[in-house]
């Protein structure tokens, strides 16, 4: 592991020590080489995510968006505070524009994983590199996305994401786990099918 693409120990709280020395839980991501179209500026890479015994669908944008390098990395467990859903106080769907104008409205974020990594995209900024649920490859920018296998990318994203934090024994906000990437980062142009 190269030490430089990944956070120190020290830097991680006290709260969040809980497993990390050997006893953390490992999620191991393989990149593939299918790949997943969707337009022709909208394409990805397949893989796997494994965790706790348990083998995932991948799908990872490519096209020259920032990729995390191969190596390990710790990651914490998120709420996205753009991303998620909204609800009225009786907990039915609403749509976002509706939120203001509804009494009781609340927001629930994604939930999500956040590598630590030093890799910054071409504005000089650090990349928001994450893994979520999504099912095609217009629903990233570089992350990855976890799911069942589909003609269109993958499926039972949500499940399976929920799945994945359950195998990490439960979501719990700012909970470190170490996420290992095996393979090279997608290419920045699309192969040619032979």
């Amino acid at each position: 592991m190269r030490t430089t693409d990944v956070m120190p120990c020290f830097a991680v709280g006290a709260s969040q020590h809980k497993g990390i020395g050997g006893s953390a839980p490992i999620i191991t991501y393989t990149r593939g080489t299918e790949i997943v179209d969707e337009t022709p500026d909208a394409w990805a890479i397949r893989g796997t995510l494994e965790v706790g015994g348990h083998k995932f669908d991948t799908i990872e944008r490519a096209g020259g968006y920032v990729a995390l390098k191969p190596g390990t990395y710790m990651a914490f467990m998120e709420s996205s505070k753009n991303s998620g859903s909204w609800t009225d106080a009786a907990g039915k769907a609403i749509k976002a524009k509706d939120a203001a104008a509804t009494p009781g409205a609340k927001f629930t974020g994604r939930r999500q994983l956040r590598p630590q990594h030093n890799q910054t995209n071409s504005k000089g900024v650090k990349a928001a590199i994450l893994v979520h649920a999504g099912n095609k490859p217009s629903h990233f920018l570089g992350c990855i996305g976890v799911g069942e296998k589909s003609a269109a990318g993958i499926e039972k994203s949500g499940t399976s994401v929920a799945t994945m934090f359950k195998l990490l024994g439960g979501f719990t906000e700012g909970k470190a786990v170490y996420l290992k990437v095996v393979g090279e980062r997608p290419p920045a142009t699309k192969p040619v099918a032979p």
